[in-house]
């Protein structure tokens, strides 16, 4: 897996602040190309919780779909859905979506791990999240 960071003054960490949709999308298509990534996978135009950011990988490219590369992006639910953790199953199986992962006891745990490993991210409300959030056990994705 290859992982690239951006230390950019002008793509800063914060959901306040509006990515350029056309910088961010030259940056995603390079490191796609540079790679040979087949395969993509982002968020939907709801950002799963509304973050700017988030949304900005989503319009960069829709903006500029990568050539010879598959987009997925992450179905966003409403706020109901989104704490319902294993119990959404049922309406996630009734929902379109083009893949759905359900994971298992062990691959949900080790999601939970990685999220505690982010402690500048651990807020109280992502203590909440880790623990109710549909997730960190179900995912819908639809290709873009």
């Amino acid at each position: 897996m290859d992982v690239s960071f951006l230390c950019r003054r002008d793509l800063p960490d914060d959901p306040a602040v509006e990515w350029d949709t056309h910088l961010l999308s030259t940056f995603v298509l390079k490191h796609i190309e540079t790679n040979h990534i087949n395969l993509l996978i982002t968020f939907d135009a709801g950002g799963v919780s509304g973050h700017a950011n988030h949304i900005a990988l989503y319009t960069a490219l829709r903006y500029n779909v990568p050539y010879r590369c598959r987009v997925l992006t992450l179905k966003s639910v409403n706020l109901l859905r989104k704490y319902m953790s294993i119990l959404d199953v049922p309406i996630s199986c009734l929902q379109s979506q083009d893949v759905l992962f359900i994971l298992t006891k062990e691959e949900s745990e080790q999601a939970k791990r990685a999220m505690r490993c982010h402690h500048s991210q651990l807020l109280w409300f992502r203590h909440t999240y880790i623990l109710f959030s549909r997730f960190m056990v179900i995912n819908s994705l639809c290709l873009l």
